[in-house]
């Protein structure tokens, strides 16, 4: 019976010459780059995000897996030098740093469904504006999904709790390991072998890329409570017309974006002996993945037909059905237990911008030490640095801040009735002082702007401010 079926394929192929001519280039895609394996690598170091059964290794895939400088200690495209780098400004303290983990950070945002607050104020409607791209990101801490990976047993902590992943990635895993030995089952009663050999180098060569460059999820360095929130200000450069603002808890927020990423639990790494020997079997291995490939071509039979579902099978998957954002996304929750909320805005110019994030930054004033309170007579020292990158300190500078504080002041004081939302819309929008003082300054309106804008915020995301004092 198995000969009957093994002698109607060959019959097909001799039938219809063109599929044996496009079996002899299907196996071929075994090498082309469909998916990018450093982003890949990325997330199964990051979430141990890729099942054994999805490692199809490319001639580009394979520099990044046996190179020697190969991040190995932190998630890939973490590493400075291998994605763009982003600079963070502290709202509290002034510092300037880079943000640890900028791939992992773009991958979570890009999972998240951001609201869109429209700005309505009339500065939008000038000509030759510098217009800001503005995101807040309001961080939280999130009810645990994931079980506690230090209790775990030890396979756990290798590839992560079930509890870890999502429904959607375990149910994929499974349907890949079905579909794996179904497809080696069947290149093995049907004596396709070259097929079958491909097809059992995938868990195997996915072994050997877990025990080098390691996929044990990662979770935040330090996780403790803060009584107080802090803003921090991301962008590529300080000359952007893109920001991301970081506002939460100060664990939270300085953890995310200022410490490194620590795996679940720490194992002893191999020796460099131990790491030439697995170097060597994992380069053994890609060696007979493109072996078996280009011999499936040089045949031109159904092996070609196996080893191209298999490849395409794994690029779907890593595609669609669980990207990389996705998995990034069920890491902020389950491992690293944050919520993120996520609105998008635009201002009309930088002074505007500033002017917004001046007006959320809980640590513009200071806190009354001993009292419930804010000290508002003047602004914060401390809480103004993050602006000398942006902006240098200058009698300009001073006069702005000083129409911010006032402003601010205006508005704080004033029965919410009488400094409705819509006011703040127009250039005109405080006491007469205010304005006979600030009249002539070319950012007046912007004060406006950025006080309107900021108050949206707020009101987007229910924002309660906790501080303590400086």
């Amino acid at each position: 019976m198995l000969d009957n079926a093994i002698n109607k394929l060959a019959s097909i192929l001799n039938e219809n010459p063109w599929m044996a001519e496009i079996a002899g280039i299907l196996p071929l895609s075994a090498l082309i780059d469909f998916v990018d394996v450093p982003l890949k690598l990325h997330v199964h170091q990051l979430v141990s995000g890729v099942p054994l059964w999805s490692w199809p290794i490319t001639p580009l895939g394979s520099r990044l897996l046996l190179s020697k400088d190969a991040p190995r200690d932190v998630p890939c495209l973490d590493r400075f030098g291998r994605s763009t780098s982003l600079e963070a400004l502290d709202g509290r303290y002034g510092d300037q740093y880079f943000v640890s983990s900028p791939e992992t950070l773009r991958l979570a945002l890009g999972a998240q469904n951001a609201g869109v607050l429209s700005n309505n104020h009339e500065n939008m409607g000038g000509s030759d504006l510098r217009v800001q791209n503005l995101q807040v990101v309001f961080v939280s801490r999130a009810q645990p999904k994931g079980r506690d990976m230090s209790k775990a047993r030890w396979y756990h902590q290798t590839l992560g709790h079930p509890s870890m992943h999502s429904p959607s990635f375990l149910a994929t895993a499974a349907i890949g390991w079905i579909a794996l030995i179904g497809c080696t089952i069947g290149t093995l009663l049907l004596s396709l072998h070259i097929a079958a050999t491909f097809l059992l180098l995938m868990p195997v060569t996915g072994i050997f890329v877990h025990l080098i460059h390691g996929g044990r999820p990662r979770r935040l360095l330090v996780n403790s409570m803060s009584d107080y929130d802090r803003m921090v200000v991301v962008s590529e450069h300080s000359n952007s017309a893109d920001w991301t603002v970081f506002y939460g808890e100060s664990t939270l927020v300085n953890s995310f974006l200022n410490r490194p990423l620590e795996p679940t639990k720490r194992v002893q790494e191999a020796s460099s002996f131990q790491l030439k020997v697995l170097m060597f079997i994992l380069r053994l291995l890609i060696l007979a993945q493109w072996a078996a490939a280009i011999a499936a071509a040089a045949t031109k039979d159904w092996n070609s037909f196996f080893i191209c579902f298999w490849v395409v099978f794994c690029n779907t998957t890593h595609g669609f059905i669980i990207p990389p954002k996705g998995r990034t996304g069920d890491w902020v929750g389950r491992c690293a237990k944050m919520q993120l909320h996520c609105y998008k805005t635009r201002v009309s110019s930088r002074r505007a911008l500033l002017s917004t994030l001046v007006a959320l930054n809980p640590d513009t004033f200071a806190e009354k030490v001993g009292f419930k309170g804010e000290e508002r007579a003047t602004m914060f020292a401390e809480g103004m640095k993050w602006v000398d990158p942006i902006l240098k300190p200058s009698g300009s500078r001073t006069m702005w801040e000083d129409g911010m504080r006032e402003a601010l002041n205006e508005v704080a004081a004033g029965d919410p009735e009488d400094v409705p939302l819509g006011s703040l819309q127009k250039d005109r929008a405080f006491s007469a002082h205010w304005n006979e003082k600030y009249g002539r300054e070319f950012w007046k309106s912007f004060v406006s702007e950025g006080i309107y804008m900021a108050t949206q915020i707020k009101l987007a995301d229910d924002f309660q401010t906790r501080k303590t004092a400086c």
